[in-house]
């Protein structure tokens, strides 16, 4: 669609997301399996992304669809963290070490308890209003008129992709350069973010961007799934520690908690260690290089 207007191609992205949208609000209705759950996740994360990479250039009704969106995931973060955490569990528990089962069996019976509380909570949260509501207002977009749209939203995409790019590119930068000054949780969360952002411009723009765009989309991927390991590792250990504070448990639980809090303290540690030479890495990606493979995008 490297002729098309930005009206064009954006509502081609989104007509491509409707049915992958009712399909997850559908599942999750039916019953919010972990799956059911993270996949619905993806879908709305994803759909945020494509309208803040285009909020500049969108008709106001964009902001209903983005609320929508986040509102299905606020209602589901909960369930999916403690899915995450009843599998850290359940692969803890697991270990060849003497009666460690036996002293993980209430936690990981709690855990599931209390995921039966919250799954039926968002199968009918999704099942009524929030579920409705994110589909209808993602349909009212796509409906717009022309004449709703910004006056830029008239352009071709070989005339946006350019300054587009370059302003995301721009964002990563100064995030990768705040983490390198100093490596906080914090700072590593929204250079993940900021990551992400710049993947999905890339991808947006494969139809302007050669193989220099290809090789950053990979290695970006990759920086991501490093840095989201270490942050995995970080909120397991808090969660752990949680845990504890919540369960009246026996010494041999409590052990077992301590144990698994230790591990997750102890894997942290390794990969932040390696984060400073991961951060370098990202010297690798030259925007200029990619912009000079633009194939009339930015000519």
């Amino acid at each position: 669609m490297r002729d098309a207007t930005v009206i064009e191609f954006v509502c081609g992205v989104l007509r491509e997301l409707v049915p992958v949208v009712r399909e997850r609000v559908e599942a999750v209705s039916r019953a919010a399996t972990p799956t059911a759950v993270h996949d619905m996740r993806v879908v709305a994360r994803r759909l945020r992304s494509v309208l803040r990479l285009w909020r500049p250039l969108l008709p106001k009704r964009a902001r209903q669809v983005s609320d929508a969106a986040r509102a299905v995931m606020h209602e589901l973060n909960a369930l999916r963290d403690l899915d995450v955490l009843t599998a850290s569990v359940a692969a803890f528990s697991a270990e060849p070490a003497p009666g460690l089962a036996d002293s993980m069996a209430p936690v990981l019976a709690m855990l599931r308890q209390r995921r039966g509380e919250l799954s039926a909570a968002a199968s009918r949260q999704l099942t009524g209003g929030l579920g409705a509501g994110f589909v209808q207002s993602l349909d009212a977009l796509l409906a717009a008129p022309p004449s709703e749209w910004p006056r830029g939203a008239q352009a071709r995409m070989a005339r946006v992709a350019g300054p587009f790019m370059k302003q995301v590119w721009s964002e990563f930068r100064k995030v990768l350069k705040r983490a390198r000054a100093k490596l906080t949780d914090t700072r590593c969360h929204r250079l993940r973010i900021a990551g992400k952002r710049l993947r999905y411009c890339l991808d947006a723009f494969s139809a302007h961007f050669g193989k220099p765009a290809r090789r950053a989309v990979k290695l970006l991927r990759a920086f991501q799934d490093e840095l989201g390991e270490f942050l995995d590792a970080r909120n397991g250990g808090k969660a752990v520690r949680n845990l504890r504070k919540q369960l009246a448990a026996d010494a041999a639980t409590d052990d077992a908690l301590k144990a698994m809090a230790a591990a997750f303290r102890d894997d942290a540690r390794e990969r932040k260690a390696s984060l400073p030479e991961l951060l370098d890495n990202m010297d690798k990606l030259r925007f200029k290089e990619v912009m000079r493979s633009a194939k009339g995008a930015t000519r």
